[in-house]
């Protein structure tokens, strides 16, 4: 197949886009999209390749495959085996044991089906897995496995049968992930099946170039204007927060397809894309795209805040470079290189050798538990993220699209005392969750039983939508049969507020907590509301806790600006009556910033939830009021 220096361009675009999208650029809140380009860029060149093999019934498998090694596994290799010696000297145990097994998912190229799998709600921030990125790659090898075959069969039948098995495939793929978007995003986010309509709109246009079904100098001018609108607009309009893929993916799959097919028909477009620096861009892309997340992630993980303008400038230049020598010295001699050296016997050989050390070393990782002897007893008193699965009531706590008369019941989820009569119910998402560990050291006190009804991502909220968790509305509005058929009398509603509605801060509209309280309140129940905690920038908490407990020079108490939920919990104070509220920001926060570590202790075990110490001091400090609320002597 000729070489098409537009191509090289659209993949400088799609690169740019994932890696300043990653490099925290103001404006690119959508480049995520950029992958999204790569699939139908894919998609077209693989359809091309195996067409043209199909036609003089030359297609090799064994031959096919052994390309795809040679292309993609060395760079791989090495960045993996790279984030395995940094992963080492910095992450903490219990990072560093996610990260073996996220490697053994990567060499294997199930990265997508283990992040799907792994998306546990208190696993902690993405942002701390340097091997993330690779779920797409996942994607695409799992396309080449199946794709080879569907066209190798299908022209067995003829042409036209290929041509309907790819319309077919297509036309189920993206109804699948249209019908499936809303019920869980992440699955349709993650897994193949609803991903290969993406490279399948690059088969599309490649069977299209094969019939001679191409735009005219005017048509392919306007169409490579419309194609590079649609590429352009999302990387700036989506975030974090939109709904993707489905409808929201088109646009990207669609302007890339166009201007695949238009051929560089705009003078002005076919320029920009030749450029050198996007030539340049474009030819290092693939190893731009494995580097930059590996080199993004232990930085912003070692200076241990966001970053800032010449960070960003830095780590451009860092990963250009990086990126230059893998695709030099990795890439290439690997990928154009023939003969009895790289002949098909040694590459497999080879590409199974080097796999099976990366499989080796990420269980010895995994099932060593981090290694945790790399560190002070500061981490293994800490133990962050399993600090939830001691609590005794992990199996209460309902994940995300899950719906609780599937994974909730009362009798399970109840911590009882001897003798009492009372029961509270902890309501709320996993802000509740996290107060238990606090809660149990008061319970005598109260002499009161307690049942923990907790559900990801879900603020304790009637008659009310949460963005994106559509599992929230029928699980909160359960609460009002569980109150009735057990006679809870009292509650505490405790939720991650300022996050349930996914918009700023400033801009919050936190009504519906007065309108819950206020029918609880109607009910004749007596309400506590615990208030937002404070969201800080701090990625990885325990290892700043490290640093400050390691340090002769660290205050026993360190106080950090919050980056999130100021205004969320000025609201609802202004929104309750201040005897049902107790605001932890009150508590944690003076002058504008609030305690992450105290008394040499870590305070939270991501940017948001409480760790033990936290749940405990908190707890403790609001029993005396909640005592009153709840007319306990």
């Amino acid at each position: 197949m000729k070489h098409r220096q537009d191509i090289d361009g659209l993949r400088a675009l799609a690169v740019l886009a994932v890696v300043l999208f990653h490099f925290g650029v103001t404006g690119m809140s959508g480049g995520y999209a950029g992958v999204d380009i790569f699939f139908v860029i894919s998609g077209f060149l693989i359809t091309s390749i195996l067409m043209k093999d199909a036609e003089k019934q030359s297609i090799s498998f064994l031959g096919f495959y052994e390309k795809r090694i040679r292309r993609l596994f060395p760079a791989l290799f090495a960045t993996i085996l790279a984030s395995f010696v940094a992963a080492y000297f910095i992450f903490m145990p219990d990072e560093f044991r996610e990260f073996g097994r996220s490697a053994i998912a990567a060499i294997a190229y199930l990265s997508n089906v283990f992040f799907w799998l792994s998306s546990d709600y208190f696993q902690g921030s993405s942002e701390l897995s340097p091997l993330l990125h690779t779920w797409s790659l996942a994607v695409e090898e799992q396309f080449y496995l199946i794709f080879p075959v569907i066209v190798w069969a299908s022209y067995k039948v003829g042409k036209r049968a290929f041509y309907w098995s790819v319309a077919a495939l297509f036309v189920c793929s993206f109804l699948a992930s249209i019908w499936y978007i809303n019920t869980s995003a992440s699955t349709v986010f993650y897994l193949s099946p609803f991903r290969f309509w993406e490279l399948l709109a690059g088969s599309i246009v490649a069977i299209a170039f094969k019939e001679n079904i191409v735009p005219n100098a005017k048509a392919g001018n306007l169409l490579s204007i419309l194609g590079l609108a649609l590429l352009i607009c999302p990387i700036f309009v989506l975030n974090k927060e939109s709904l993707f893929p489905g409808w929201a993916a088109v646009p990207s799959c669609l302007g890339t397809a166009l201007l695949i097919w238009a051929n560089d028909q705009n003078q002005w477009i076919g320029r920009f894309l030749k450029l050198k620096f996007m030539q340049f861009t474009g030819k290092i892309s693939y190893s731009m795209y494995l580097w930059h997340w590996p080199i993004v992630v232990f930085y912003g993980y070692w200076i241990i805040r966001e970053l800032v303008w010449w960070d960003t400038l830095l780590l451009l230049l860092v990963t250009y470079g990086i990126s230059h020598l893998s695709c030099k010295y990795l890439e290439g001699p690997f990928r154009l290189q023939r003969g009895s050296i790289l002949r098909p016997l040694k590459v497999y050989s080879t590409s199974i050798a080097f796999s099976a050390v990366i499989l080796i070393l990420g269980v010895i990782v995994w099932k060593g538990d981090g290694f945790k002897s790399r560190f002070p007893e500061f981490v293994e008193q800490a133990n962050l993220q399993e600090s939830h699965k001691k609590s005794g009531f992990a199996d209460c706590f309902i994940k995300e699209d899950q719906f609780y008369y599937d994974y909730w019941n009362y009798d399970t989820c109840v911590m009882k005392v001897p003798g009492a009569t009372d029961t509270i119910l902890l309501w709320g998402d996993s802000h509740a969750f996290h107060l238990i560990g606090g809660l149990k050291t008061i319970q005598r006190e109260l002499n009161v039983n307690i049942a923990l009804y907790a559900s990801a991502g879900c603020s304790p909220l009637f008659d009310t939508d949460i963005p994106r968790n559509p599992q929230c509305r029928a699980n909160n509005e359960f609460v009002k049969e569980l109150i009735d058929k057990h006679q809870i009398s009292r509650l505490i509603l405790a939720g991650n507020w300022a996050w349930a509605f996914k918009v700023e801060d400033p801009d919050i509209d936190l009504s519906s907590v007065q309108s819950t309280f206020n029918t609880l309140a109607q009910w004749n129940k007596k309400v506590f509301i615990v208030n937002q905690v404070p969201i800080y920038p701090v990625k990885n908490p325990a290892f700043l806790g490290m640093r400050l407990a390691t340090s002769s020079k660290a205050p026993a108490d360190y106080l950090l600006a919050p980056e999130y939920g100021v205004k969320a919990s000025e609201q609802i104070k202004s929104l309750l009556p201040a005897e049902n509220v107790f605001s932890p920001q009150d508590l944690l926060c003076e002058k504008g910033k609030c305690l992450i570590y105290r008394d040499h202790e870590i305070m939270v075990r991501d940017r948001a939830h409480l760790s033990s110490a936290a749940s405990s001091y908190i707890v403790q400090s609001m029993a005396p009021k909640l005592k009153i609320a709840f007319d306990i002597q």
